[in-house]
């Protein structure tokens, strides 16, 4: 093989390499994950729920509305926060309810460091909590995600919403306990609750089954 033929095969093979390597460099590298756009992160979005007593015979008596919206939203230490405000009659509380919320690839996190939606993606147990007066257990919940999701009728309209049943053990000094449940039911595609019921019990043996439930009225979802 004559030298000319050996200078022809390198540049060969050197313009093969070159290819190759160009073509490599030009392959997209994936794309990291979007940050969701989840329906509660929308300033100006929001929710009016009516507030419900019911007796311990089932009668119905309005006692107010409670709602929640997005106010604002702002940077800190170059994070985007959203701040949510809860204003009205829920239950017994009477004062506002500030909380702020980020993204964070994908989750919903509260200022808190909560993931507030983590509940509604795992069917079954999703959490239990317990509370002390001293050594001795005064509550105690325990929440379960439905393993079907529901078609559910409020006044706001009907939603598909997936199910929390909270399993409420409140106790006594004398090591005695009454069972409440509470309805947690969760539209994904307004990004909030749709209905809540809230038990209050006392004296806590006296088998009253009052409670208040909340009811989403109308909404603003951007």
């Amino acid at each position: 093989m004559n030298s000319k033929h050996i200078v022809s095969i390198a540049l060969l093979f050197s313009l093969g390499f070159t290819s190759c390597k160009k073509d490599k460099d030009e392959t997209p590298s994936p794309s990291s994950p979007q940050p969701l756009e989840h329906p509660f992160l929308k300033v100006g979005n929001k929710w009016v729920y009516e507030m419900i007593y019911v007796d311990e015979k089932g009668k119905e008596t309005f006692v107010g509305l409670d709602s929640t919206y997005i106010e604002t939203d702002t940077l800190i230490k170059e994070t985007k926060w959203y701040k949510s405000i809860s204003i009205g009659r829920d239950g017994f509380r009477r004062t506002p309810i500030v909380v702020l919320y980020r993204d964070s690839a994908g989750i919903l996190i509260n200022n808190l460091g909560d993931k507030v939606l983590e509940k509604y993606e795992n069917r079954g147990v999703t959490s239990s909590k317990y509370y002390y007066r001293g050594v001795n257990i005064i509550d105690e919940s325990h929440s379960f995600l439905k393993f079907d999701d529901t078609l559910v009728n409020v006044p706001a309209g009907v939603f598909k919403v997936r199910n929390i049943e909270i399993l409420n053990k409140l106790h006594d000094q004398g090591g005695h306990f009454a069972i409440k449940y509470t309805y947690n039911w969760f539209s994904e595609d307004l990004g909030t609750s749709i209905y809540l019921t809230y038990f209050y019990t006392w004296p806590i043996l006296a088998g009253i089954d009052e409670h208040y439930e909340k009811r989403l009225l109308r909404y603003i979802v951007q």
